[in-house]
């Protein structure tokens, strides 16, 4: 026999459905506190005149329906002209502040907007974790600011705000605008849908890595430039020129030909260096921040002029330098799925640095296998 279902299973379909049916309505509605009391009044004014029949009574109830009634159509007037359009973030990183602009523009011809407040609803499209089956996220609220009045025609440029703890692919649901204008007995709330799919993508977590940056760049060689610079080595003899160090003027080539010339010495070039990313066996949160140390160890590595490259599960970026490179390596990481096959390897002569899903990480050489200190734990 099968058990018999329990109060909260039988009535537990009916308030999901309820639930996702008041979240998609074009208007919400909610009692502050205030509103609560003189909903409470109104009952206890009501109750009182219909049994008395005192004539006070009923010009007091009518009196607080008609404010119940005036403040709704206020509200309304307020929150329907109104137009919201965002954009997305400029860079999103896992841990900080999102910022997201927003407009709010008022098209009504002659009433002005009051107590205005703006959010942005957000949704994470791919759970970037290797969980095979992973539960829905729940919808992130972006809170902007506050605007006390905004007048007919007018536009006010705000932020929305808040702060990612999953890297991947989020999505803007809809967003809300809401007013308690102009008694404060309820807030009316009103939902506009994006005219377009607007989706953004947050990246990997910025981990502190200059023990293990300093570890690799300490036992990275130099190749030779090809091209004067800064160098130990003779590359070329040039003409003297003004400004030029008197400590680089050739002088036995200006005894000999009379021309004054300086030494130029050859530029340097850092070592490519590919990372490299194994996750097998990793709980999500070894993995995670496994992510986070290689893609803050790039950026680490090119700000310094280092070409770096990547291989990681169903991500392999060819080695360069530059800003590009950075973006490149950051939003091929934030695509990463832990759980996709390694690419092959590059046919490459680059120093290759191995991270492993527990954090730890080894550099591999073309001698030995040497050990570099991780870098610390995700707090």
């Amino acid at each position: 026999m099968s058990a018999a279902p329990t109060a909260a299973g039988f009535w537990g379909a009916p308030r999901r459905s309820w639930q996702r049916l008041w979240e998609r309505a074009p208007r919400q509605l909610s009692f502050t506190r205030e509103g609560k009391i003189v909903i409470g009044i109104a009952l206890v004014v009501g109750f009182g005149a219909i049994n008395t029949g005192n004539n006070l009574l009923f010009l007091g109830w009518g009196l607080l329906l008609s404010g119940i009634v005036l403040s709704g159509i206020m509200s309304e007037a307020a929150l329907k002209p109104l137009t919201l359009t965002l954009d997305p973030p400029a860079e999103a990183r896992v841990g900080q502040v999102a910022n997201l602009p927003l407009s709010v523009t008022n098209t009504a011809h002659r009433l002005p907007a009051f107590g205005l407040e703006t959010l942005a609803r957000l949704g994470r499209v791919v759970v970037t974790t290797p969980v095979s089956a992973p539960a829905p996220a729940p919808a992130i609220e972006a809170r902007g600011g506050y605007v006390l009045r905004l007048e007919p025609g007018q536009t006010h440029h705000d932020v929305c705000r808040f702060v990612p703890d999953h890297r991947g692919l989020y999505e803007v649901r809809d967003l809300v605008a809401h007013t308690a204008y102009p008694f404060g007995f309820f807030r009316k709330s009103r939902r506009l849908p994006l005219p377009a799919r607007l989706e953004f993508w947050v990246l990997p977590k910025v981990v502190e890595v200059a023990t293990l940056a300093r570890a690799v760049a300490g036992r990275l060689g130099e190749t030779p430039a090809e091209r004067p610079g800064v160098g130990d080595d003779y590359f070329s003899l040039r003409p003297y020129r003004a400004g030029d160090d008197l400590r680089r003027v050739h002088w036995r080539r200006v005894a000999r030909t009379g021309r004054f010339v300086v030494v130029e010495n050859e530029a340097h070039l850092a070592a490519t260096v590919m990372l490299e990313l194994a996750t097998a066996g990793s709980d999500p949160q070894a993995c995670e921040h496994a992510i986070a140390t290689l893609g803050s160890l790039a950026e680490y590595l090119l700000a310094r002029g280092l070409k770096v490259g990547v291989r990681a599960p169903g991500v392999l970026v060819v080695p360069e330098a530059g800003a590009g490179q950075r973006r490149a390596i950051l939003y091929a990481l934030a695509r990463l799925d832990p759980q996709a096959p390694l690419p092959p390897v590059l046919k490459e002569s680059a120093v290759r640095l191995g991270l492993c899903g527990s954090g730890t990480a080894t550099l591999v050489g073309v001698d030995a296998e040497v050990a570099v200190p991780a870098a610390e734990p995700c707090r």
